[in-house]
């Protein structure tokens, strides 16, 4: 219908314990390598950076990417 294989559909939630916990630029490398080979369509990161280690992290274009971030008081909304 849309061109889309809906038969594989890959999502990772990850708890990436945030950069103001020890050895990040190490585990952040890491992260960052474990996404790209997972290929996930759907990525949920918990503990993550709001600023544009983010986007580094995901190593996406901050200003042209589909992020989107959930807090329980103002839904989700655009980075």
């Amino acid at each position: 219908m849309d061109g889309v294989d809906w038969s594989l559909f890959r999502v990772v939630t990850m708890n990436v314990y945030g950069p103001s916990n020890p050895d990040w630029p190490r585990r952040s490398t890491l992260i960052a390598d474990t996404i790209r080979q997972l290929q996930p369509d759907v990525l949920a990161l918990q503990e993550a950076p709001l600023d544009d280690r983010l986007a580094e992290l995901l190593d996406v274009d901050q200003s042209a990417s589909p992020i989107r971030h959930a807090r329980p008081s103002l839904g989700a909304r655009r980075l």
